[in-house]
């Protein structure tokens, strides 16, 4: 149906609905036994609205109009089309812009994640966080080595500040939970692990000594790789190198 005839329609659609107003608002007023002015008066004002309205040529747009609400002409059509390509390629551009971004976020996690496990820093991150929550002794934990070329090298230091207070039967218990720590590394890319405990001494003149070395450990990646620490209480009959220092006890 042509646009000439929607109008055509629209027009006598509200035509026949002013007329009704008419004919509802005289009966309201005059044509009843008992008068209804309130009434009367809304359907008025509804027929002085239709009145104006019919003169109003944006009421006859699709969207304003009573009848035909969804018939358009063909260049409505094609702006609709255009406005829905327009919202369609938005969306797409959106969409790929959210899966860049979750795949950066994605590539992010993985980079840090394998940077926990590896080198130097995924050493010194796996220890922390085994030794997490240890109640028995506090210690600064500090890796030193070599992780520019494989096979790495590393020595685990894990100072305690006072050595007066070091027991030799906590450090057994607690070389263990650092097993942990770097079974849960890629330690298969060191030749060798040492793991050291120190504390600030005094010696027989009444010098201090810092991080003065009390017992060590070290091990190869092959032993390491033969270790269970979940099943063991002590590392000093399977490690590659122990010593312990008169100091300890």
């Amino acid at each position: 149906m042509s646009t000439f005839f929607i109008i055509i329609f629209e027009i006598l659609v509200r035509l026949l609905i002013l007329a009704l107003c008419l004919v509802g608002a005289y009966y309201l007023f005059r044509g009843m036994k008992s008068s209804h002015p309130i009434l009367g008066t809304l359907i008025g004002i509804l027929a002085i609205a239709v009145t104006v309205n019919i003169f109003i040529p944006s009421s006859y747009t699709p969207a304003s109009r009573l009848t035909f609400k969804h018939h358009l002409t063909a260049d409505q059509k094609a702006a609709a089309h255009s406005h829905s390509t327009e919202k369609a390629k938005e969306a797409e551009t959106k969409s790929l812009e959210e899966a860049r971004e979750s795949s950066r976020q994605a590539h992010q996690r993985k980079q840090e994640l394998k940077k926990q496990k590896t080198g130097l820093y995924g050493l010194k991150y796996q220890v922390n966080k085994a030794m997490k929550g240890n109640a028995i002794l506090t210690y600064k934990v500090k890796v030193m080595g070599v992780d520019s070329s494989k096979p790495y090298t590393a020595n685990i230091f894990l100072q305690d500040k006072d050595a007066a207070g070091f027991k030799y039967g906590y450090a057994k218990s607690d070389a263990v939970t650092i097993m942990k720590g770097i079974k849960k590394a890629n330690y298969q890319d060191f030749s060798k692990i040492g793991i050291i405990f120190t504390g600030d001494t005094v010696d027989k003149t009444g010098n201090k000594n810092s991080n003065t070395p009390l017992v060590k450990y070290r091990f190869t990646s092959k032993r390491i790789s033969e270790i269970n620490p979940d099943n063991m209480q002590s590392l000093t009959s399977v490690a590659n190198y122990y010593w312990k220092s008169d100091i300890s006890e």
